[in-house]
């Protein structure tokens, strides 16, 4: 039988096994508001990372026990998978064994703002009966008075189970429930319970999917009751919502099952999906919850989630849990009237220091238009999140905001907020953040991309140096509608977004100072509307990034010169001063753009090197084109045409032309 290994939480963290990898996320920004995440545990891609503190409660066919969860780390995680056939190290945290009635519960608190929240769980099972039953509960306001969430009560919080009152032997309040733990609490709290026997074997009149959801009243620990009573959907005989919603699911052993159930205090409607990742196949419902329940004020809840079994069973297990909410108010009302351009510049300012040294990155003539989507201005966070979206694998919240002085920063001292973009994971792959930039119209002129980047982790495999950096993407016109937190409307190799127009790709990675050491460091290719990528430039450009350390503020500057058709790019490491640039005609890969409205993007990836790549800074800046009007020579006619003119840094080409080179006697396009 397999080693058991009891939970006990310290302080903010929990060891357990081996040293915890700190990745976890703490905000996270989204479109409209930004929003606030606490990942309570991620165990994805044989990460350990057991985040807020929280504490459990077991139960054993009704009485408590602190024999479960069970936590597996990479050292014993064989021991759960080879119950599927399966080999593997992922560590997963077993909330029940393959026995009937059993339940455990884990419990965290936080201060709710008034918003919206969202509960997002992945789990999965190895061994089970069939068919399988009773799955995962999410609870949702817990205000509980005899009991907190500290170590005291770990494993001795005061509740009844619905096993232990008798209620499971007699299918009430749902025919089909199994061992739901209840915990004392002085206000109505909600419970959301995705149960997979209902549907595919158990169904019932009025119902017509896997869900069952209560409002939960238990203010002594040990009388609970259950609403709505009678059952709205059920009738007479059982309580609360049972079996509603729409799709039913059994998932195989080693399925990765995502659950996400979102209320919103605003409308007092519950939403909730599980999705089984292998198959495809969901689970959801929306409800709204009328007079049954009071929207909770702002404060201090407990919020929980319970791998349950009954008459039926699996060894069910997390693997990630997080919190998202969502403020009432955006966060920086200050900030509401000062425009997007002179933010540009006074975000560049915290970061370089002065004026004078923003003016070479930031036009301040009449003739361009600069907007900052993202950045930290007079300590205040500055973020047009309504332009932003977020192109990321559904419930894996990879892409997250962190505020000065948060875990991000691993230590290290700044003032600014940041946008992480990448998790320190090995083999991600790529999120993608794409921005509406098209309030910066594109005239025919220069049209620049500037992003202040850093990374504060990194693993390796190869070699010891951060990989991937940052990758720009330039005049992109999605085809449809962008859908935030989701990989729709992409193309699925990059996460890249589906475009109506060719697009560019600039990316600068630093592995290429070290892997091996190349020609330079930056990459070049073209998206055309069919999904074509094609690499220009696999490795290219003047110098090296050198000695980069964790925390460094890198400036990456990415301009396309319509006049000349080419890329003009500079990275430099403002902590060192070292810098690689790159000059690149396109010829005939790209046609200059249509004067009008485009997108662009920033993503980072990760392969056999990784680095929690973030974003401080990001900026779309755009010059007019304009017709220079050259000094006429004395000696020269009146009616004399310019056909070329770069005198005094101008770059004007005046009537239409063409090109021919030669090389060695053979035509060629490279001059």
């Amino acid at each position: 039988m397999s080693t058991k290994i009891r939970l006990i939480i310290v302080a903010s963290a929990i060891l357990i096994v081996a040293v915890l990898v700190i990745v976890g996320a703490v905000t996270k920004a989204q479109t409209s508001q930004t929003n606030t995440q606490v990942v309570i545990l991620n165990l994805l891609n044989g990460q350990q990372y057991f985040g807020a503190p929280h504490i459990y409660q077991g139960d054993n066919d009704g009485s408590p026990t602190n024999s479960w969860p069970v936590y597996y780390g990479p050292n014993n995680a064989s021991q759960y998978w080879s119950l599927a056939g399966i080999s593997s190290n992922q560590p997963v945290l077993m909330m029940v064994p393959t026995q009937y009635n059993m339940g455990s519960a884990m419990f965290w608190s936080e201060t709710y703002s008034g918003g919206a929240v969202k509960i997002t769980i992945i789990g999965t099972y190895s061994s089970g009966s069939s068919p399988l039953s009773d799955g995962f509960e999410i609870y949702l306001f817990l205000n509980p008075t005899t009991w907190g969430v500290s170590p005291k009560y770990n494993y001795s919080i005061p509740y009844t189970s619905t096993v232990g009152n008798g209620w499971a032997y007699s299918g009430y309040p749902s025919p089909h429930e199994g061992d739901n733990i209840l915990p004392q609490s002085s206000t109505p709290y909600i419970v959301v319970q995705w149960e997979p026997y209902w549907q595919i074997f158990g169904t019932a009149p009025g119902a017509t999917g896997q869900w069952n959801v209560w409002i939960v009243n238990n203010t002594n620990g040990n009388n609970p009751s259950i609403g709505p009573s009678p059952s709205p959907n059920l009738g007479s005989g059982y309580a609360g919502w049972d079996g509603i919603g729409t799709g039913a699911f059994q998932p195989n052993p080693g399925d990765r099952i995502n659950i996400t159930v979102t209320y919103d205090p605003s409308t007092n409607t519950l939403t909730g999906i599980a999705i089984d990742l292998n198959t495809g196949q969901s689970a959801s419902f929306t409800l709204n919850l009328g007079n049954y329940y009071t929207p909770p004020g702002s404060g201090s809840y407990v919020f929980g989630v319970e791998g349950i079994t009954g008459a039926f069973y699996a060894n069910w297990a997390l693997l990630y849990v997080a919190t998202t909410q969502q403020p009432t108010t955006p966060p920086t009302p200050s900030l509401s009237s000062l425009g997007c351009s002179r933010a540009a510049v006074l975000a560049l300012i915290q970061i370089l220091g002065g004026e004078y040294q923003v003016g070479q990155f930031i036009g301040a003539n009449s003739s361009s238009l600069s907007c900052l989507y993202f950045g930290t201005v007079n300590g205040q966070l500055y973020e047009l999140s309504s332009r932003l979206y977020f192109i990321e694998p559904p419930g894996i919240n990879s892409i997250v905001l962190y505020p000065p002085g948060s875990s991000y920063w691993n230590g290290l001292n700044s003032n600014l907020y940041v946008l992480q973009l990448m998790p320190n994971v090995k083999g991600w792959s790529n999120d993608n953040l794409v921005v509406n930039s098209s309030n910066v119209p594109y005239s025919g002129g220069n049209y620049t991309v500037i992003l202040v980047g850093t990374y504060t982790q990194y693993s390796w495999t190869n070699y010891n140096y951060p990989a991937d950096g940052f990758y720009v993407s330039m005049f992109v016109k999605p085809v449809a509608a962008l859908v935030n937190e989701t990989a729709n409307y992409t193309i699925p190799a990059f996460k890249l977004v589906e475009s109506q127009t060719p697009y560019l790709i600039v990316g600068w990675d630093p592995i290429s100072a070290v892997w091996p050491v190349g020609p330079g460091e930056f990459k070049i290719a073209v998206v055309y509307p069919n999904g074509t990528y094609v690499t220009l430039l696999d490795e290219g450009g003047q110098g090296y990034i050198q000695g980069l350390e964790p925390g460094d503020l890198i400036l990456m500057k990415v301009t396309y010169d319509s006049y000349t058709n080419a890329i003009y790019a500079e990275v430099v490491d403002l902590n060192s001063s070292s810098e690689v640039n790159i000059t690149f005609p396109l010829g005939n890969y790209f046609t200059p753009p249509q004067p009008g409205y485009y997108w662009t993007s920033v993503y980072s990836w990760s392969g056999w090197e990784a680095a929690n790549w973030g974003i401080v800074y990001y900026a779309v800046s755009a010059t007019t084109q304009q017709t220079p009007t050259p000094p006429t020579p004395p000696t020269l006619p009146q009616n004399y045409q310019v056909v070329l003119n770069l005198l005094n840094g101008q770059q004007y080409f005046g009537v239409p032309h063409v090109y021919q080179g030669d090389y060695n006697g053979e035509p060629t396009n490279q001059w």
